[in-house]
């Protein structure tokens, strides 16, 4: 018997950009949303596509976030975060620090190392349609949305080390930073408590605003929350602002976190102003008045598409609209460097930096030791990754000397990259791709980028130090 297979249609299959990338704090997982809204993880040690993510309200996502809802995955972002920061790390003391109940020895040694599940964490997404999504990885369903109540979000920044882990920064439209925290499980997990999945508490559940910062005059377009009580955040008119709270320590319990916020908690205390290339490309700090008369004399803003905070090594990096990017020094905010990497618009930036890690170098207080913190993170090897609008891949090093090296450039797109996450590779082994892998404990060589662009391909780019 023959069958006849007759074509009666060919549709066109149209690429779908990619948004944003986002990598969990283990490093198992890759997030990554598309221009149609639907957002994608992938399995960083499989490569494969785990989950699509999908809803007929959905918008496209400028920003993602990834926020732990079990004291497992609370235990490893504060790990992260705490890598992150320059602090010691350790398991045990992570897990007391959000858990009120020992686990026996045996299990702790057959989770410590283990990466997590897919279920154990609640991804947050937020665009110019200016709603924040929290969607709840285990239903494959949005958990909770609630409105900006600043119209469009350009980015999103995760807590710093010293913050509860179901706290987030959001860049907004009116010239606000806003911060937020997810109710329900993430905030049962970041207290320590049991967090349910499940229907019971869903009335909990919810994105809940808990301050607005001072208002400034033009929209935000980036935010990095440096510390608990430090945040940075750039504009559209060649400004970086600081806003800093006396009020909030960075060594505040999550109970405590919450309940110091209030009218007045974050004041505005500096501003860094950048100039355009046209103008001498020189980055100084000026007072308003000058700033005004730069703007009438026809000066073009610049604009700060993204903005990384490295505390272990008191750093800020920006990039802009001018292919620059520049290294600010903290709590100072004096310009150290500025990298011109690229011919066009900076979109993304990433950082790590090889430092030995706070805990090791001796107690508080302690002059000889905090000495020598100040001069390991001086000769610390700082690594930069950076694309942007012409399809570059960059990357600068700072050396142990202190001299910024620029390396070898890729050209994994050849159009925008509008997503870029930096994640250590994967391990040898048989259960390699179940360990957890810790972006800032990793070595400089052992660093890969997961590029996305707007014709839709996700890609990898290896030995990024040559």
């Amino acid at each position: 018997m023959e069958t006849d297979v007759v074509c009666c249609r060919c549709v066109e299959v149209k690429a779908v950009g990619v948004e944003s990338l986002a990598a969990s704090p283990d490093s198992r997982w890759l997030a990554v949303a598309r221009t149609n809204g639907t957002v994608e993880i992938y399995d960083t040690s499989t490569n494969c596509l785990a989950v699509r993510l999908s809803d007929e309200n959905c918008s496209s996502a400028r920003s993602l976030l990834w926020v732990p809802a079990t004291r497992k995955a609370a235990s490893i972002a504060y790990d992260a975060a705490a890598a992150r920061a320059g602090e010691a790390v350790a398991s045990a003391s992570g897990k007391n620090a959000f858990s009120r109940k020992r686990v026996r020895e045996e299990e702790s040694e057959r989770e410590d190392d283990s990466a997590c599940e897919l279920c154990e964490w609640r991804l947050v997404a937020a665009g110019l349609h200016g709603v924040i999504s929290e969607w709840n990885l285990r239903t494959q369903r949005i958990q909770s949305e609630s409105p900006s109540y600043g119209g469009a979000i350009f980015s999103l920044s995760s807590p710093p080390h010293g913050a509860p882990a179901n706290f987030f920064a959001a860049a907004c439209d009116d010239g606000r930073v806003r911060l937020f925290a997810v109710q329900g499980a993430p905030a049962r997990a970041a207290m320590g408590q049991e967090a349910d999945d499940g229907e019971v508490g869903a009335e909990e559940d919810g994105i809940l605003l808990k301050a607005s910062l001072p208002k400034t005059a033009t929209r935000l377009l980036s935010v990095a929350w440096y510390a608990p009580g430090l945040l940075f955040a750039a504009t559209a008119a060649s400004t970086i602002l600081r806003f800093s709270s006396s009020s909030l320590s960075d060594r505040a319990s999550a109970a405590s976190f919450a309940s110091v916020f209030g009218a007045g908690t974050f004041v505005a205390d500096g501003k860094m102003i950048l100039i355009h290339g046209s103008r001498g490309r020189q980055y100084r700090q000026k007072d308003g008045e000058d700033a005004q008369i730069e703007s009438k004399r026809g000066a073009s803003p610049v604009l700060v598409w993204c903005l990384y905070s490295l505390p272990s090594v008191r750093l800020l990096l920006s990039g802009d609209s001018t292919g620059c990017v520049t290294v600010w020094s903290v709590p100072t905010c004096v310009a150290l460097r500025r990298l011109q990497l690229h011919a066009a618009d900076v979109l993304n930036l990433e950082a790590h930096a090889a430092v030995a890690l706070g805990g090791a170098l001796g107690k508080r207080g302690d002059e000889k030791g905090e000495n020598r913190q100040a001069l390991l993170r001086d000769r610390a090897m700082v690594t930069v990754v950076s694309s942007g609008v012409d399809g570059k891949l960059a990357v600068a090093v700072r050396q142990k000397e202190g001299d910024w090296v620029a390396g070898p450039a890729k050209y994994p797109h050849k159009c925008d990259i509008r997503g870029l996450a930096l994640l250590p590779l994967l391990l040898q082994g048989n259960a390699a791709g179940t360990r957890k892998r810790l972006l800032h404990l990793a070595s400089p060589s052992s660093l890969v980028a997961w590029t996305g662009a707007v014709d839709g391909a996700i890609r990898c780019s290896e030995r990024l130090t040559g």
